[in-house]
């Protein structure tokens, strides 16, 4: 990373951030599954911890050399063995009124090790959102303060109740490549990457990071890939709310996941439903896409988080291609009940994310704007809280 002189005026403010990062470790409760796969979540677990901690002192380090305050949550999609891309929202901006962000403020830190060909090369990079013309517009900057890439904005209005660091590796546009950014309090903010093809370069990357990663997927294959026999690389998410790890296993896609509003725990989801069922019983259910046109573009697995939306599928030979697409807002009626999972509403109540909203980001203006945020999902039904409650009360027992 390009070095710099550390503004003294954020000390402050980058130190109460890197303490309450050390405090804030992600909250889990065990599975409701097995002792062995107790066990796992918490060796996944202990080492998302040790990775974030860690990756988090290196993105506060870069910002405290650009002058900014500091990062408040960061998001990182590692699709492959050797790439990733973690996404920080900066501190100080999330609160901002969209007046304040149409003169146009930095919002995200992001560093990217990508494939070559890719729409910007590997390196760490300021996210900046504008309005110019009446037009939002999201400009991506080096560290030297040179503009990479610059194009309109994926904006979705709020208010949001959460501030959240967002990033997904999907299909858009027909092509494989990166979503990320930022949901702030009055609104979301995105802009879409294209990446190339070929095999990433480490040598031109973050070396602590990509040190950081290699440990983090050591661990995790240890634990999970070689306890669920999968093939190819690993999909690895992990926000400070979320932590989702995938693989392929025989015709099906196993998952550890985390995230409000869902049980910790193994599910395996089908390509043929989309649905993922829970190892302790139980299922989610999402937004199901059929990615099958993509299939040539063998992307893998694919996924990440986009607010509250978190996405899971593969797209490629393997398998039959397919996305689902999950609501991760915890429903206040589950809230004394850890978060249990509930069934998803229907595709009208279902937040949409992925193939197919290139189509609507070209639509007329104001369309372009208000197309890509898709009404909230409501609250269980008085059925779904009626046959959660016995796995509620099983998970609230001592060891459940």
């Amino acid at each position: 990373m390009a070095s710099g002189t550390p503004a003294t005026g954020n000390v402050a403010g980058v130190a109460l951030i890197l303490l309450i990062a050390a405090v804030q470790a992600p909250v889990w409760a065990a599975p409701a599954g097995t002792a062995e796969e107790a066990l796992l979540a918490e060796k996944i677990e202990s080492a998302n911890n040790e990775f974030r901690k860690n990756v988090m002192k290196v993105l506060n380090a870069v910002a405290g050399e650009q002058g900014l305050a500091g990062v408040e949550d960061f998001i990182m999609v590692s699709p492959w063995t050797v790439g990733y891309s973690p996404v920080a929202l900066l501190g100080g901006v999330a609160e901002l009124p969209l007046e304040e962000l149409e003169r146009g403020r930095d919002i995200v830190l992001a560093d990217f090790c990508i494939p070559p060909g890719s729409e910007i090369p590997s390196g760490t990079y300021i996210m900046r959102v504008k309005k110019v013309g009446g037009e939002w517009v999201a400009e991506l900057r080096d560290l030297e303060g040179r503009t990479v890439l610059q194009k309109r904005a994926i904006v979705e209005y709020g208010p949001f109740d959460r501030r959240l660091p967002g990033r997904g590796y999907d299909i858009y546009s027909s092509n494989a490549g990166v979503r990320f950014g930022a949901q702030l309090r009055e609104a979301a903010f995105y802009m879409d990457v294209k990446l190339g093809s070929g095999e990433v370069a480490a040598d031109r990357c973050t070396p602590e990071i990509t040190e950081e990663l290699a440990r983090f997927r050591s661990r995790v294959d240890s634990a999970f890939g070689s306890r669920f026999k999968t093939s190819g690389d690993l999909l690895i998410v992990t926000r400070g709310d979320a932590l989702l790890i995938a693989g392929v296993s025989g015709n099906e896609v196993v998952t550890y996941l985390r995230a409000p509003g869902i049980a910790g725990g193994i599910y395996r989801a089908s390509p043929a439903t989309g649905k993922l069922a829970g190892a302790a019983g139980g299922e989610l259910t999402g937004e199901v896409r059929d990615m099958s046109a993509y299939s040539k573009l063998d992307a893998g697995l694919i996924g990440g988080i986009l607010g509250e939306r978190l996405i899971l599928g593969y797209v490629g030979q393997e398998l039959s291609s397919f996305k689902v697409v999950l609501p991760i807002k915890k429903a206040p009626e589950l809230a004394a009940m850890q978060a249990l999972p509930a069934p998803a509403g229907s595709a009208e109540e279902a937040e949409i994310e992925g193939a197919g909203t290139e189509a609507r980001e070209e639509t007329a203006k104001p369309a372009y704007e208000s197309a890509e945020r898709e009404s909230g999902v409501c609250g269980p039904t008085a059925v779904a809280l009626l046959a959660a409650l016995p796995l509620a009360v099983r998970r609230l027992r001592p060891g459940g």
